[in-house]
């Protein structure tokens, strides 16, 4: 519901159907599908949760740096939409043969083109824009990412997912962690041992 007022008040008109259109065809699997096998947001829900979450630090963080809102907006509702088709998820999450051959990067700038060519006169310089925040969202060649971002609106997606992702990471990391004690152990994706708070001593 918060994704979804959101996406009423966007202003470009165009971007707010393609959004629209591309989560309303997806609404069953937005609803419980994890963001990832095994990384961050690795849960039932967790891909809405995530969105969400980089929703409203787009809200914020957008018009601070004085960028085009919906553009980023727009980035970060689909930036990993291609999740949805990458992976499959029954009671335990695993790749699927498009997931492991092509990967959620390119299915989900298919899933955009798609959705535009059915909305009458989608400008194609836009249509780039959100092709190239999909292929840059990762930010970094060794992270699999076929761009890096070329424009402010695509390197605050890819910011503000980085963010998101890292902070979910060490939560769980913190959560699912053995020891005793204020620290956890080195065998975390940090690899260093995380503070996991006192307890009100000194």
């Amino acid at each position: 519901e918060e994704i979804t007022q959101i996406i009423k008040g966007m202003k470009n008109k165009h971007l707010q159907q393609l959004v629209s259109k591309i989560y309303r065809q997806n609404k069953k699997l937005i609803l419980t599908h994890p963001a990832s096998v095994k990384m961050h947001h690795n849960y039932r829900s967790g891909f809405l949760e995530h969105t969400l979450s980089m929703t409203k630090m787009s809200v914020q963080l957008a018009p601070h740096y004085h960028l085009d809102s919906d553009l980023v907006i727009t980035g970060v509702l689909l930036h990993d939409i291609g999740k949805l088709k990458e992976i499959e998820s029954d009671y335990e999450a695993s790749f699927t043969e498009q997931g492991n051959l092509i990967g959620h990067i390119v299915i989900g700038r298919d899933m955009v083109r798609t959705s535009a060519r059915k909305i009458k006169k989608f400008p194609k310089s836009l249509l780039l824009k959100v092709e190239h925040m999909i292929l840059s969202h990762q930010g970094k060649y060794e992270w699999q990412s076929p761009k890096k971002p070329a424009f402010k609106e695509a390197l605050l997606v890819h910011l503000i997912d980085v963010v998101d992702s890292q902070m979910n990471i060490m939560d769980m990391a913190i959560d699912e962690d053995p020891e005793q004690g204020p620290f956890t152990n080195r065998h975390n994706y940090f690899r260093i041992p995380l503070f996991k708070g006192d307890n009100g001593t000194e």
